[in-house]
């Protein structure tokens, strides 16, 4: 038993010094496997084994210790350690991807991860989620890499490895680079070397050194990359790793190019050549390099050669590096001119200019994943350090149940809402209060025990329904947390039925109704603070109108009884056909063609005449009644569609659709039975889903939205930018059309930050093949400069306001194809499709 103690922890030291110290892990392992063999503990052996491997991969790449691997994945399963499989596993199946082999699914790969994520310990999850990193780095799917590297970086502070950290940082700020945000790259490679610098990690100093050099080349800093490059050169100091060689030796020489010191750059790059053969990018690199060498020493058919293999070997590439298309089309242009052919310089140069217009598109996008990403995580671990705390305050002073009915109180709600947040990815419940209308006097006829006793069987009647959580918050006050909002309907009914009948009370019939208050997230409150006092704002607006359901909405801070006499006629509005629908046209920016339109609603009010929206559609929203209006004008719209189809015209139309309807799982057969009933097609709606609506619940949400995509229906996220932006989810929504919000498009010029930010949001949207609709296009000057952009569609008052169905014809007859008459468009000659 004393020597196995012995041997389990040699092979521990050795795995936790794999970074920080491999020269001192694989003496380690050596001796492990010494004893291992010398006892006779084939186990014992198989993982020290594992440990010299990893050791001579990182030194001399996977594939020189492929067979090794195999050997041991042999070993291992018939020993039966599923957890030493799966280390092996991982790295064996992801051997064939480093390599540039191209497969179409590499999925399986990852979920190997995934299980050795969940199996293992400290040191196995930094491992799994640093493979994952870069797997999904040689894919090319830089979101997901920097998600693992920002976990690797969040779970590598608890990783007994201290090389872990500046290892995760060096990753981290590596595919940062590849993916053009070279300023959060330079700022976790210049962390990472001071962290290794302080620890004295010779072993990690050379991958960081190799990363960090290159973030500085391209900044344009040749000088200050090779001083730092220059003791390794010199053999001063000994790179561990033969990638991270090859790397310097490259960055050096394309250094010395930049400083117009040719000879020493071709002396290295010749030293580099022989390296190649450790990971495709930095292949390239070498090809490149070396092509630029030959061509600035004259030497033009050898540089022809070096880049023609340099472009060869790009194109295997799947992963991303935006920096060397660039770098490569530049230089064969050069070359191209050089030896006068001028038609194939053009091409390379014109192949360049779209190189880099991709590289300025990606670097926004990859500073606002970045960003994402760490507040994302930052969020998470500071809520769940905050609900730790709470939760050992409330095991020390037990303040967090009620006396009477033993429900938790409020204070312990309000912690159970943010726990329900944490494990529902950000969101937060709905919170329903509810109180017992005349209660004070139910308590003053029956007595203060009989009042009890009512308390006590309406929290047994509450208890009865479906619920995450019941507490009760005051003397004659419950409240519930309903994780699942597209339930609340369901909920609501059966309140209703629950206190139907009266409660039974010391052989008393007792008649009890409730008046009900909700908040719902995140419009009702950002947190549980804020929507349980919401919650109660909408319960004492309820209490007045006796109505027993209330959405909070912030105009019941200071309601008026004007306002919700407007808002009960409603329904009313709706029975009796008051609405008007209204049309605002959708320009193509290409052609000046009106092929679609925005779908508005006004109620012309039989006494006040016409009342503005927003005098009644956030009040509807927030009540659920904006249920009814979007059935209203989907309803309307589809009539419309049919009697242009009948007419020969072909319009599209967009309506907008809300947070509740995204909620309710029924609202998709609903727009289907719609279409039926009115034989409308599928393809001459469109329906408009805000950010927040779509954020606020997700997992409810997309079931919703891809049931609309099912059915032939086409969606659109509208308001893009002022809501979550999040570029993961928006990857994941079934929507066709991009709609940049007013605020990003009113008094933007050219020259400006609201340009820049124009152009990537158009290029992001345009690269995941969407077209885009600019929305509160009011002036020639926006017009114009949207038009420069590549915008596809423009709709705001330059165009026209919303206008009555008949007039947005007569106004389409008129004006299409459309051309702004102040504009300066005598260039702009449109044709319509």
């Amino acid at each position: 038993m004393e020597v196995s103690a012995d041997l389990a922890s040699l092979n521990y030291a050795a795995r936790c010094s794999k970074l920080s110290a491999p020269d001192q892990a694989m003496a380690l392992a050596r001796r492990a496997l010494r004893m291992a063999e010398a006892q006779g503990d084939a186990q014992a052996a198989a993982e020290a084994a594992t440990t010299l491997a990893l050791l001579r991969s990182r030194r001399e790449g996977q594939d020189r210790v492929e067979a090794e691997f195999a050997r041991l994945l042999a070993e291992f399963s018939r020993l039966g350690d599923e957890l030493g499989r799966l280390r092996i596993e991982c790295r064996l199946a992801g051997i064939p991807l480093l390599r540039g082999e191209a497969r179409d699914n590499w999925d399986w790969l990852v979920a190997l991860t995934e299980a050795l994520e969940r199996q293992g310990d400290a040191i196995d999850r930094c491992d799994a989620l640093n493979l994952r990193g870069l797997f999904h780095d040689r894919l090319g799917h830089t979101e997901l890499a920097l998600r693992a590297y920002f976990q690797l970086l969040d779970e590598a502070q608890q990783c007994p490895d201290p090389g872990c950290l500046p290892h995760a940082l060096a990753q981290l700020g590596y595919v940062q680079y590849a993916a053009g945000d070279s300023a959060s790259a330079l700022r976790h490679l210049e962390l990472a070397g001071h962290l290794v610098e302080n620890q004295g990690q010779a072993s990690m100093a050379s991958l960081v050194v190799a990363h960090l050099t290159q973030c500085l080349l391209h900044l344009g800093r040749p000088q200050q990359a090779l001083e730092a490059l220059q003791p390794w050169l010199s053999g001063a100091k000994w790179a561990h790793e033969n990638l991270s060689l090859l790397s310097m030796h490259t960055t050096a020489a394309h250094c010395l190019v930049m400083l117009d010191r040719l000879d020493e750059a071709h002396e290295l790059i010749a030293k580099a050549l022989p390296m190649v053969g450790s990971g495709l990018r930095e292949e390239v690199r070498a090809h490149l390099v070396h092509g630029l060498v030959e061509q600035c020493l004259g030497r033009l058919e050898w540089a022809r050669a070096a880049l023609a293999q340099a472009e060869g070997l790009l194109e295997r590439m799947q992963q991303l590096d935006l920096h060397l298309p660039i770098q490569l089309y530049l230089a064969q242009a050069r070359l191209h001119e050089q030896m006068g052919d001028f038609a194939l310089a053009y091409g390379y140069l014109e192949r360049h200019r779209q190189a880099y217009e991709l590289t300025q598109n990606s670097a926004a996008r990859a500073r606002v994943l970045s960003s994402q990403i760490e507040a994302d995580l930052e969020r998470t671990e500071r809520a769940r350090l905050q609900l730790e705390q709470e939760r050992n305050e409330a095991r020390l002073i037990g303040a967090y149940v009620d006396t009477l009915t033993g429900l938790p109180n409020r204070e312990r709600l309000r912690i159970e809402g943010e726990e329900l947040r944490i494990q529902q990815e950000g969101r937060l419940p709905a919170v329903l209060m509810l109180n017992i209308n005349r209660f004070k006097a139910i308590n003053d006829a029956l007595g203060n025990e009989l009042g009890d006793a009512v308390l006590l069987a309406t929290a047994q009647r509450l208890a009865e329904l479906p619920h995450q959580f019941l507490g009760r918050t005051h003397a004659d006050q419950f409240c519930m947390l309903c994780s699942d909002v597209g339930r609340l309907p369901v909920l609501r009914a059966q309140l209703e039925k629950a206190f139907a009948t009266p409660l039974s009370v010391y052989d008393q019939w007792v008649d009890v109704s409730l008046s009900i208050g909700v908040a719902l997230p995140p419009d009702g409150g950002e947190t549980m603070t804020a929507l349980m006092r919401n919650a109660e704002t909408a319960m004492y607006a309820d209490r007045k109108r006796l109505s027993g359901w209330t959405v909070y909405a912030p105009e019941l801070e200071t309601v008026r009884p004007a306002d919700l006499t407007l808002l009960s006629e409603l329904k009313r509005a709706v029975e009796q056909d008051e609405l008007l629908l209204y049309l605002q046209p959708k320009v193509c920016l290409h052609d000046g063609s009106v092929r679609s339109a925005e779908a508005l609603v006004r109620w012309q009010h039989p006494e006040r005449g016409m009342v503005p929206p927003f005098q009644f559609i956030p009040f509807a929203e927030q009540t659920g009644r904006i249920s009814m209006l979007t059935h209203w004008v989907l309803r309307a719209a589809m009539r419309h569609t049919v009697e242009w189809r009948r007419e020969g015209l072909q319009i599209q139309v967009s309506v907008n659709v809300s947070t509740f309807d995204l909620r309710d799982q029924g609202f998709a057969q609903r727009v289907f039975q719609l279409l039926r009933e009115t034989g409308a097609r599928a393809e001459d709606v469109r329906l408009e889903v805000t950010e927040s609506a779509a954020m606020d619940d997700p997992s409810t949400t997309l079931k919703v939205m891809r049931a609309l995509v099912d059915g032939g229906l086409s969606l659109s996220i509208d308001d893009f930018g002022t809501g979550y932006s999040s570029l993961a989810y928006l990857q994941k929504m079934p929507v066709t059309e991009l709609k940049i919000d007013r605020a990003f498009v009113s008094g933007v010029r050219a020259g400006t930050d609201g340009e820049a930010l124009l152009r990537a949001t158009i290029g992001l949207a345009h690269v995941m093949g969407m077209p885009v609709v600019a929305e509160g296009c009011e002036t020639a000057e926006e017009w114009d400069l949207l038009q420069a952009l590549g915008c596809d569609y423009a709709q705001g008052y330059l165009i026209a306001r919303p206008m009555p169905v008949p007039q947005f014809l007569a106004w389409r007859e008129r004006h299409m194809p459309f051309v702004p008459l102040i504009a300066r468009h005598d260039e702009f000659r449109p044709t319509v499709w």
